[in-house]
């Protein structure tokens, strides 16, 4: 959209979110959490804040014309994504088993 800033920040809230997300698993029981509660909650996490800072830009640029990315394209970009912040966690939870244990399974 031509706002280099703004791609900019959405990284920083990225990395801010995976932070929070594993802060999150590592100190909440999910053994009473239900298992969708999760995926719910940073899918809202990440929609309200893009709905309120490029939500008019997004529909001004669609009813001009616009075109959307193609599906292939926003699945890889989404797979890449969840490939990257599994290994964040993955790597967050050795980390804090090597803290709290002494010991890396």
């Amino acid at each position: 959209m031509g706002e280099p800033e703004k791609a900019k920040q959405t990284w920083v809230f990225s990395f801010i979110g995976i932070a929070l997300l594993v802060a999150f698993i590592q100190f909440v029981q999910f053994s009473k959490v239900p298992w969708f509660v999760l995926p719910l909650v940073y899918t809202a996490l990440t929609y309200i804040p893009m709905k309120w800072m490029q939500g008019r830009k997004i529909q001004s640029h669609l009813l001009s014309g616009g075109q959307l990315y193609k599906g292939d394209r926003v699945f890889v970009v989404s797979f890449v994504g969840a490939v990257a912040t599994y290994l964040v966690l993955l790597i967050a939870n050795m980390f804090f088993q090597a803290v709290t244990t002494g010991v890396v399974s």
